[in-house]
């Protein structure tokens, strides 16, 4: 099976695909209403379809030309982390690495207190997975691909997407360089 959200591709909130293999059998969870060969009740959202199917070809589209970008993007924002905090450490991977997102480690650094920071300061990071995020335990993930648990929590993800622009990069990095400098 493949489950798709629509909003995670520019496309409607609330809106997703889930592609099932034939031979797959699936139980409903809610009776009634007799939609989707008795699986689902309700109304279809053929406003959130449609958006869905138009959001998806877009994606298509433009998936060599935004996957450049990104690259770029990442490595101009990793090249400037680095020349503003030497010490710090891209937790990346050349060969599996995601184009949209940069994990950063702050040696010394508490991740809470940076995010909260940046976020006074407009710029909004992640300390975690959303799955984790009520979690107090490092991640699982970081701990995985051998970060301590000081160094998890000295790390935090910068996420970049279609409305990411190279200045609006910039403008981050001054704000973080002035973060970093008030917590030495």
């Amino acid at each position: 099976m493949l489950s798709l959200n629509g909003g995670k591709i520019y496309g409607p909130k609330q809106s997703g695909a889930l592609y099932v293999r034939a031979g797959v059998e699936l139980q409903p969870l809610i009776l009634g209403g007799g939609q989707e060969h008795n699986l689902r009740s309700g109304t279809e959202n053929l406003a959130g379809a449609a958006g869905l199917a138009r959001a998806l070809e877009l994606a298509q589209n433009q998936r060599h030309q935004e996957l450049r970008r990104l690259m770029q993007l990442r490595d101009f924002f990793s090249r400037g982390i680095s020349k503003l905090a030497p010490d710090t450490t891209i937790n990346d991977s050349a060969r599996n690495q995601s184009p949209h997102i940069l994990h950063v480690t702050f040696p010394g650094r508490d991740n809470e207190r940076l995010m909260m920071q940046l976020d006074e300061a407009g710029v909004q990071v992640a300390v975690g997975s959303a799955c984790s995020a009520s979690s107090q335990q490092p991640s699982h993930v970081l701990k995985a691909i051998g970060l301590s648990d000081a160094e998890a929590r000295a790390s935090l993800r910068f996420s970049f997407g279609r409305l990411t622009s190279k200045k609006q990069l910039a403008a981050t990095l001054e704000t973080l360089a002035a973060v970093l400098a008030a917590n030495r």
